[in-house]
């Protein structure tokens, strides 16, 4: 399910009277959510004109809804405001949808002239913002399953390796189990690559953070199916291949351009087996400059640590740094897994 919409089961609408309108009155429509919340409370209550009593429908799919006009978006205007389309609503009023909506009603169904839009409709809301969702659209369909996959409430025993499951953020994303992490951590200004035990699920949509990591479950909002998925262990083997899901073995280097414009933080400077990490924008002549001492405790802990204050009155000509800046070896440092994946050194 990708695109998922909430569809509240009654809408509140506020009215100004209007000549601009067909109706004589155009409508700012919300929603009471689950918590017994009105949104946009205090927006509707400014805005609507308190002389007209407001009124509450039920959302259920409604046809019957004509294209209006377009309004705003002016031309040579220092105050024009973005395009919006007024719809008309058969319950006798008129509201406004952006573009790109209607756009996207457009696509799924016609416009017949003198007889409006063709199908039946509900309210949706995307966030804040209004759309009106066309009831044959897969959107609707995702949206009201969904909605009725929410209903069941998700208990600590049924979440088990290899079931699918929808997080608040409308996420579906599968349980791996309880497992090592591996990541970088910070304490009194030390950074410790290391491992801890997590709740790992994997998201099932495309997204650059492939994996969801939790210390427990109040983020799971749903089930999205009733059985294990056949692609479990596939998904499993490959986080525990991961950068994430296997412990380091050993450090490597890569060699780096030995000009202080790039020796930036998590460059390092190796010299005699250590590596010296340079911590603030550049090493020059007479800069102040922070460095940080690394030091590896066995081969599968990387530790760097506290970084040194060095008195302005110090330069690249110290004892700290003896040599000009372009005579360093300098690296860039990796941890490498027993999977031979490079994590780059605080990264």
């Amino acid at each position: 399910m990708k695109h998922k919409f909430n569809i509240p089961s009654k809408i509140n609408v506020g009215f100004q009277n209007r000549q601009d309108t067909y109706t004589g009155k155009l409508a700012f429509v919300v929603y009471t959510d689950d918590k017994g919340v009105l949104r946009k409370e205090r927006s509707w209550n400014g805005w609507r004109d308190n002389k007209i009593d407001p009124e509450e429908f039920e959302n259920v799919p409604t046809d019957g809804f004509v294209l209006n006009k377009k309004t705003g978006d002016y031309r040579g205007s220092w105050n024009g405001r973005q395009a919006w389309i007024r719809i008309y609503d058969p319950r006798g009023f008129e509201f406004e949808i952006d573009v790109n909506n209607l756009v996207f009603i457009l696509e799924e169904c016609s416009s017949i002239k003198g007889k409006g839009l063709e199908g039946e409709f509900v309210y949706a809301w995307a966030g804040a913002q209004l759309l009106l969702l066309p009831v044959s659209s897969q959107e609707y369909k995702d949206s009201i399953e969904f909605k009725t996959a929410c209903k069941n409430k998700v208990k600590k025993a049924d979440i088990k390796e290899g079931f699918c499951f929808l997080t608040k953020s409308n996420e579906e994303v599968m349980y791996l189990g309880r497992l090592p992490y591996w990541s970088w951590q910070s304490k009194d200004n030390i950074d410790t690559f290391k491992s801890q035990n997590q709740h790992i699920f994997v998201r099932l949509n495309e997204n650059e953070d492939k994996y969801l990591v939790e210390k427990g479950f109040t983020n799971i909002l749903a089930k999205a199916g009733n059985e294990p998925s056949a692609a479990f262990a596939d998904l499993f083997e490959e986080y525990m291949k991961s950068e994430f899901g296997s412990a380091p073995i050993k450090l490597t280097t890569k060699k780096a351009k030995p000009t202080t414009s790039n020796w930036f933080h998590r460059t390092f400077i190796e010299q005699d087996g250590k590596y010296h990490g340079v911590t603030e924008q550049s090493i020059g002549w007479g800069n102040n400059h922070k460095i940080n001492l690394e030091m590896v405790k066995n081969p599968v802990i990387v530790q760097i640590g506290k970084s040194v204050d060095v008195p302005s009155s110090y330069s690249a000509g110290t004892t700290i740094l003896p040599k000009p800046p372009n005579e360093y070896n300098v690296v860039s440092l990796f941890v490498v897994n027993e999977h031979n994946k490079k994590i780059k050194v605080g990264s």
